[in-house]
């Protein structure tokens, strides 16, 4: 299966990552983010697109029937003085991979449950990265997971982060039991410390390098 991550700017935050991206402020238009709800559609077999409150409301309204919603609860959240009611969470909507929506996977053809599914809820209670991560709406390698297991991620599939941004959820995926060396796409053994990223050192200098070519 292909699948996708996809945290984007959320929808009139363009400005906060002008000093990231040329074209950052193309995501303060509805219309970018529904491009991106298409294309996700079109390409992929499951995908997962991260947004806000007022992002949601749009996105929702053209999301495809078999698309849900998810939750992310933020357990340590910052508080701003000018804000009266604070937010404490974001959204995902996800599209699951055909033949993975149920916990038998096609009961008619396999009526027992199959052993190796990952078994998740749609509300995630983790933890915003200390001192707000490398970047502005950095993911913690908690939400990376779980969204990895709305799509029952597994080793024969490959996962696209499609907004790399700082880098957190490319190395998250890799650090996914079922997790793949982001720079040459291997598995990583089964022998593997469980917060190993890269399956050796060539690949992880190659990422740095990547990571940093792209840096203003």
């Amino acid at each position: 299966m292909r699948l996708a991550i996809a945290d984007p700017p959320y929808l009139g935050q363009g400005a906060r990552y002008e000093h990231l991206h040329d074209e950052a402020h193309r995501w303060d238009d509805p219309r970018a983010h529904l491009d991106l709800l298409r294309q996700l559609e079109a390409t992929y077999d499951g995908w997962v697109l991260a947004t806000h409150g007022h992002g949601l409301r749009i996105l929702w309204a053209n999301a495809p029937e078999a698309a849900r919603i998810g939750v992310w609860v933020k357990a340590r959240r910052r508080a701003f003085p000018m804000t009266r009611v604070s937010w404490g969470h974001e959204f995902v909507i996800f599209r699951q991979p055909g033949g993975r929506r149920g916990a038998a996977y096609g009961k008619a053809e396999e009526p027992s449950m199959r052993k190796d599914v990952v078994l998740t809820g749609d509300t995630l209670f983790a933890a915003v990265p200390r001192s707000g991560g490398r970047i502005l709406g950095e993911k913690p390698p908690a939400w990376t997971h779980w969204a990895l297991a709305l799509l029952d991620y597994r080793p024969e599939d490959s996962v696209e982060d499609l907004f790399p941004g700082s880098g957190a959820v490319t190395d998250a995926i890799a650090t996914y039991p079922h997790g793949r060396c982001p720079t040459c796409r291997s598995v990583l053994p089964s022998t593997a410390r469980r917060d190993a990223v890269y399956c050796r050192n060539a690949c992880r200098q190659a990422a740095h390098r990547k990571r940093a070519s792209v840096r203003p």
